[in-house]
């Protein structure tokens, strides 16, 4: 529970855009390692929105990229960063859909 609560305050703290964000997309990269975190972090629809909006920040690509590489590979994410101009998880999605349909050929 009080990691939610945690998850949720970092991402709405990123949608203030103030000096505090890199220390929050930090906090969030450390946090996004454990499986749990990350699944709990892609289900808030607009984390994915506010992590985007810093990818260009030198400060904090990195570990924006981090973040974003360690959500869960869902149809939904990948839809989600392809709207935002964030291609490759979508890409990677159509092509294992692509090798899975002619495995059972």
């Amino acid at each position: 529970m009080l990691e939610t609560e945690l998850i949720e305050i970092l991402v709405r703290s990123l949608a203030r855009e103030n000096e505090e964000a890199p220390r929050c997309i930090r906090l969030l990269c450390t946090l996004s390692r454990n499986k749990e975190v990350s699944r709990r972090i892609s289900r808030m629809h607009s984390a994915i929105l506010f992590l985007a909006a810093f990818i260009h920040n030198s400060s904090c690509t990195d570990n924006v990229n981090r973040i974003l590489e360690s959500l869960p590979h869902s149809d939904d994410n990948a839809v989600t960063m392809a709207e935002l101009n964030i291609m490759e998880p979508l890409i990677l999605r159509l092509q294992e859909g692509e090798s899975g349909s002619h495995q059972g050929l």
